[in-house]
């Protein structure tokens, strides 16, 4: 039996149209129906709240937390293996001893997390993030909207509401790749134009540059990848963008220097951007001042490993009554800054997500390390990607900067024998392209099979 999608792919664009406003309309009613807006005001009341308050807050949620855990298979058989009672880890020294429960435990067993039976308001959400490894999460429906509320409060801080229409440039296919013009479709429900990714070229840029113009955008958003795509075309063949565009908001995906820097040259704004993931387990915001702040209100944040590395992002989500986490390996890297913001948040920051650490880099000795940081300097280079070879010697992918020559290979050389050492050769290889997943996003590093 073909799937939803093959037949969504194969039908006429007018069909597909109504296809994807209809399952927007479902989409809609999950994240922002009865309820939502009182979660939202209650996250916005805690956007000024104490570093006092924050903690207060956070304590007597991750007790809540520890108490959803304890009516799950999988908890009650760590606190046994432990020795202990729940009530023995409510205290943030003693909950810090707590086992990490990495993403492998939850994918072999997703049961064995569930504190109750699944209700019909719950649902199925699936992720694979950068491995390709399926990962199945029930959420129960005031997580979904929960997840939504904290993200909309960071929007609103850049000035965007839920009734702006927007741009979005998004992973999933909304048209077979033998479709031609137009390369959008518009949904109504969401006030959205949905543009297709996999049509991004030198050829068909004009057009979706023309569509921008026409719809006069303000707000763009989707994948830092595609959008840096598009708008490296419009640098290079010095497209005009005349459309009123205020922001550019990414998600899904880092955000490399260079790919900032080509977006604010064809848009105007500096994009932001915030870091989530489906299991909710942490989220952070970027604020007006350019901070990435922890949403301390939304989930516990620990950042566990060495501090003079990229240490790995461990969190507790605070609601879910579907699926029970506690100290969730989210899979990615960060550094903690100890400074506070001029914006007068007192939540604690990140000094930017060091990409997932499935997107490291083995080096002779064992150990595994973060390049993104090394893509952090000045490199004349407008995308990147790593391969890493059986032998652990690296090829660095690179679309070339203007005047590329090679000292600017050496700096990409240079740049990451900082983070790697000496011992492994690197090869640079300009490319036209650097390869996309099949949903559209950039991989930072990949490995030979």
């Amino acid at each position: 039996m073909p799937s939803v999608e093959s037949v969504y792919l194969r039908s006429p664009r007018r069909v597909q149209t109504l296809l994807a406003n209809a399952a927007s309309l479902k989409e809609w009613r999950r994240r922002y129906g009865h309820g939502f807006d009182a979660l939202l005001a209650d996250y916005e009341s805690r956007d000024r709240w104490t570093r006092e308050e924050l903690d207060a807050f956070s304590d007597a949620q991750r007790t809540l937390a520890l108490a959803r855990a304890a009516r799950t298979e999988h908890y009650q058989e760590v606190f046994r293996r432990l020795g202990a009672h729940w009530t023995d880890f409510v205290h943030r020294e003693a909950f810090s001893q707590l086992p990490v429960t990495t993403k492998q435990e939850l994918r072999e067993n997703p049961e064995s997390f569930r504190p109750r039976g699944q209700l019909p308001t719950d649902r199925v959400i699936g992720s694979s993030g950068t491995t390709g490894v399926p990962l199945k999460l029930l959420k129960d429906a005031e997580s979904t909207q929960a997840h939504w509320a904290v993200w909309w409060r960071y929007r609103r801080w850049h000035g965007l509401d839920l009734d702006t229409p927007y741009a979005l440039f998004g992973g999933r296919r909304i048209m077979h790749t033998d479709q031609g013009s137009p390369y959008w479709l518009h949904n109504r429900v969401g006030r959205e134009t949905r543009y297709s990714t996999h049509h991004i070229s030198r050829v068909t840029a004009p057009e979706y540059v023309g569509q921008l113009n026409a719809e006069r955008t303000t707000w763009i958003h989707g994948l830092s990848s595609s959008i840096a795509n598009l708008a490296r075309f419009i640098v290079e063949d010095d497209l005009r963008v005349t459309a009123p565009v205020r922001v550019v908001s990414l998600g899904a995906e880092g955000l490399l220097p260079w790919q900032a820097d080509v977006i604010e040259q064809a848009f105007g704004p500096r994009p932001i951007h915030h870091y989530g993931l489906t299991e909710g387990a942490a989220n952070a915001s970027i604020c007006p001042d350019g901070s990435l702040h922890v949403d301390e209100d939304f989930g516990y944040v620990e950042l566990v490993g060495s501090p003079d590395e990229p240490q790995r992002i461990v969190g507790t989500p605070f609601t879910n009554e579907a699926t029970a986490l506690l100290r969730y390996d989210t899979g990615d890297l960060a550094r903690a800054l100890t400074s506070t913001c001029s914006c007068g948040r007192a939540t604690w920051l990140l000094d930017g997500i060091d990409g997932r650490s499935d997107e490291t880099i083995e080096l002779p000795d064992g150990r595994l390390v973060g390049p993104r940081w090394a893509f952090r300097e000045k490199l004349n280079v407008r995308e990147a990607q790593i391969v890493q070879h059986r032998d652990l010697g690296l090829t660095v992918r690179v679309t070339p900067g203007p005047a590329w020559g090679e000292h600017d290979e050496l700096d990409v050389v240079s740049a990451l024998r900082t983070y790697v050492g000496e011992d492994i050769p690197i090869k640079v290889q300009p490319v036209e392209s650097v390869p996309k997943t099949a949903s559209g996003k950039l991989r930072l590093v990949v490995r030979e099979g």
